[in-house]
């Protein structure tokens, strides 16, 4: 009986071919945990060996952190409200705990916090008007505040000799005037111990204490009433033209120039004493010119 070559063995020849393949398998597994097994758990793998460029670290090691000397973790760049720090981005509004409560605002009703009348009128009520304010005010006026008010304009009974004031205008706040040189007007008098001085000061007439009205050049004498020891108080030039010496109850000399309203003394600075009409023309002299 003729068979084909091998037909009897070739049961035998399958079996033994899977079996090489399943030893073939089995060799190729041990290999691989072999491999694995060699490689420090520290230490990334072999870019040649692995082909995929991962880096291994220790079972239970760090894994969700920068490393910094030492081995301690570096510190959460996430900052978070409830830190205690009042951290950028973070405002009284968002995280009140870290940064404390906000400043009242203008316009709640309230005038507090950082409120005032100049800043938030609305709360606090308008300002009081004060000097430098821009408006003259209150209690400003041009004296007390020429800023708002300007400067005050001058008036006699402003307390003030200013402007057009003079002792003759405004004698309250001038104060009276002195006697004009070399003159005694209409109604004017002299009394004990006063005197009229030539305009260039070289003679003077003078109401002495002993009754005597004297006219004086220096020291010398040049013109007198006469009236020395009696009880003459004092002389006027009356507004009816006389110039006259009285004590208290009469007329003790007069330069009997009567009739001539509005005239007047004049002691010249050459000496001489002279009543004057208001038109100029000489009533009376003492004849003491020419010096």
């Amino acid at each position: 009986m003729h068979h084909r070559s091998g037909g009897l063995f070739a049961p035998v020849l399958r079996a033994l071919g899977l079996g090489t393949v399943a030893l073939g398998l089995a060799a190729c597994a041990i290999s691989s945990a072999d491999s694995l097994r060699s490689v420090d758990p520290f230490t990334p793998a072999d870019a040649g060996d692995s082909g995929d460029g991962d880096s291994r670290v220790a079972e239970g090691g760090p894994s969700d952190g920068p490393q910094v000397e030492g081995g301690s973790a570096a510190p959460d760049a996430d900052q978070r409200c409830g830190d205690g720090t009042c951290n950028a981005g973070e405002t009284c509004m968002t995280c009140r705990q870290d940064c404390g409560a906000c400043a009242p605002p203008c316009g709640d009703g309230m005038c507090n916090g950082t409120d005032t009348c100049t800043t938030c009128p609305g709360d606090c009520g308008a300002c009081p008007p004060r000097c430098g304010d821009g408006m003259c005010n209150g209690a400003d006026t041009c004296t007390s505040c020429a800023s708002d008010c300007g400067v005050c304009l001058t008036s006699c009974g402003d307390g003030l000799c200013n402007g057009d004031d003079t002792c003759a205008t405004c004698s309250g706040d001038c104060g009276a005037c002195p006697p004009p040189c070399g003159e005694l007007r209409s109604d004017r008098q002299l009394a004990h111990g006063q005197s009229v001085v030539s305009c260039d000061g070289r003679f003077t007439l003078v109401m002495q204490t002993d009754g005597n009205l004297v006219l004086y050049q220096g020291a010398s004498a040049l013109w007198n009433t006469d009236t020395d020891g009696s009880a003459g108080q004092y002389a006027t030039m009356q507004t009816d033209g006389n110039f006259v010496l009285y004590d208290p109850t009469r007329a003790l000399w007069a330069s009997g120039t009567s009739g001539n309203p509005g005239a007047w003394l004049a002691l010249q600075t050459d000496g001489n004493l002279i009543v004057y009409t208001s038109a100029g023309v000489a009533l009376w002299t003492s004849r003491t010119g020419g010096r």
